[in-house]
C-alpha cells in the first residue's frame, strides 16, 4: 500500500488562491488550481475569520532547506555503513543464514533497509521480514 504524501502550500499561494476564489467561487477556483475544494474552503473560512493562513505545525521550507535535509540524511547513512561493516567482523562473508542472523541482531541499532543493503545487496528489506 502506498502512502499519500500531504501537499504543502506556501502562504503566498494560499493568498492568491483566496483572491481567485472570492470572485469566481471556491469550486471553480479549486478546479483551476488543481486543489481540493475543502482545502480552499478552509482557507477562505480562516481568512474571513481573520486567522492566519500559516499552519503552526509546519514551517515553509525552501528548496535549499529540503536539499539540506536530504543531504544530512544521506550523510548520516554514509557514516553508518562503515560502522556496520566493522561491527560485522567477517560475518558478511559467510552464508546467507549467518548474514540474516546478523541483520536480525543489529536492526535495533541500524535501519533494517541499510543493514540489508550492506549485508547482501540482493536482499530486499521486505524479503528479510518474510524469512
Amino acid at each position: 500500500m502506498q502512502s499519500i504524501s500531504r501537499r504543502r502550500y506556501t502562504d503566498d499561494f494560499k493568498a492568491q488562491a483566496i483572491a481567485l476564489a472570492e470572485p469566481i467561487g471556491p469550486a471553480s477556483a479549486a478546479r483551476q488550481l488543481n486543489i481540493s475544494v475543502k482545502t480552499l474552503s478552509n482557507w477562505l473560512t480562516a481568512s474571513r475569520a481573520g486567522r492566519p493562513l500559516r499552519s503552526l505545525q509546519c514551517k515553509p521550507s525552501s528548496e535549499l532547506e529540503s536539499q539540506l535535509t536530504r543531504l544530512r540524511t544521506e550523510n548520516a547513512t554514509l557514516k553508518m555503513e562503515p560502522d556496520i561493516i566493522k561491527k560485522s567482523d567477517g560475518v558478511l562473508r559467510q552464508g546467507v543464514q549467518v548474514r540474516y542472523a546478523f541483520v536480525a541482531r543489529e536492526r535495533t541499532r541500524y535501519p533494517t533497509r541499510l543493514l540489508c543493503r550492506v549485508s547482501d545487496p540482493f536482499l530486499l528489506r521486505d524479503q528479510f521480514h518474510v524469512i
